[in-house]
């Protein structure tokens, strides 16, 4: 397959010319890009809260007094009605950032997604909880997608490739750590475990309002 693969005339002369022109920016210079390290943030932030739904929601529906029998049936809706949410908020970001700023957009969604953890801790029912992360995932779906589309606004376009493998990096260092950290907060208290996804996502928040606003209105103005 390496061999029968033909790459597109325009990509090759691109990358021709990155070679020639010596513009390859070091890792450094990518951390050094105005907006980089808060995307990172946020990615990391991101990530994280999505990732420690997982293990804590059978924790949860299993605490919550569901019958021994029930907890992987609700434990699965529960998880299905999420992910479904976080698909259509995922699309509907990429249509509302036609109207609105990246940044605008993905601060509504952060600190949406840091009320609902915060309310999630304070549910008593498996009903209760289900219905909040479905609302949750209404926004927490559109967190990843946001990002990344800030992130192709700040970066060259010559340097977007290295520039987003850095991203994923931050992006599955978050998706690593969750689970762990968040096993570590259930055990001793399984709501402190959402307040922490709460607190998280209100930094999160304070980093995408003070730091990302600023690239993206330079980038357009340079636009």
């Amino acid at each position: 397959m390496l061999f029968m693969y033909q790459e597109a005339p325009a990509y090759t002369q691109q990358r021709r010319q990155r070679r020639t022109s010596g513009s390859r920016m070091r890792l450094r210079d990518i951390l050094a890009t105005p907006g980089f390290v808060p995307l990172l943030v946020v990615l990391f932030v991101g990530t994280f809260a999505q990732r420690s739904y997982q293990p804590l929601i059978p924790l949860f529906v299993a605490s919550a007094g569901a019958a021994p029998g029930t907890v992987a049936s609700v434990t699965g809706m529960i998880v299905a009605g999420g992910a479904l949410a976080a698909t259509l908020s995922a699309t509907l970001a990429s249509r509302l950032v036609v109207s609105f700023p990246h940044a605008r957009v993905l601060v509504v969604a952060l600190s949406a997604c840091a009320c609902g953890s915060a309310l999630l801790a304070c549910s008593h029912t498996a009903l209760q909880f289900g219905l909040l992360r479905v609302a949750v995932g209404l926004f927490d779906g559109s967190i990843l997608t946001l990002a990344y589309g800030l992130g192709a606004s700040v970066i060259p376009v010559d340097n977007r490739a290295s520039a987003f493998g850095v991203l994923h990096s931050g992006a599955q260092i978050g998706s690593a750590v969750s689970p762990m950290l968040s096993g570590v907060l259930a055990a001793w208290s399984l709501r402190l475990a959402f307040l922490c996804n709460a607190a998280l996502l209100c930094g999160g928040t304070v980093v995408a309002w003070h730091w990302l606003r600023g690239p993206q209105e330079e980038h357009r103005e340079y636009r």
